[in-house]
């Protein structure tokens, strides 16, 4: 019994965690024009980015990411999400997934 306790604490502490991780992360939904894209991998979304260039916003998968700009680069980032824009396109990575997907401007 004191096992199963010690295990539930710890998946509800997990699960808490990782919504505090998100929540981090998500934003409200962008007045600035967004740009939409697709990815070699599937997966679509899409893109603002602040005039100041400080911030981007980013909706895929119906969730809304409010990312930082890195210093000295077209990368932002949060805790669950990077972004990279690119000559082409841009690319756009979870946190823990191998590589960056490779996405191009919705023609």
């Amino acid at each position: 019994m004191y096992s199963t306790l010690i295990g539930s604490t710890i998946r509800r502490f997990a699960g808490l965690v990782a919504v505090g991780l998100l929540s981090a992360c998500q934003g409200t939904p962008s007045p600035a024009p967004l740009t939409e894209y697709h990815c070699a991998d599937g997966r679509r979304f899409a893109a603002a980015y602040a005039a100041d260039g400080k911030t981007a916003q980013v909706v895929v998968d119906g969730m809304h990411f409010q990312l930082q700009r890195e210093a000295g680069g077209e990368r932002y980032q949060c805790s669950e999400l990077s972004l990279e824009r690119t000559a082409d396109g841009a690319r756009l990575q979870f946190a823990g997934a191998p590589r960056p997907a490779a996405c191009h401007p919705a023609r």
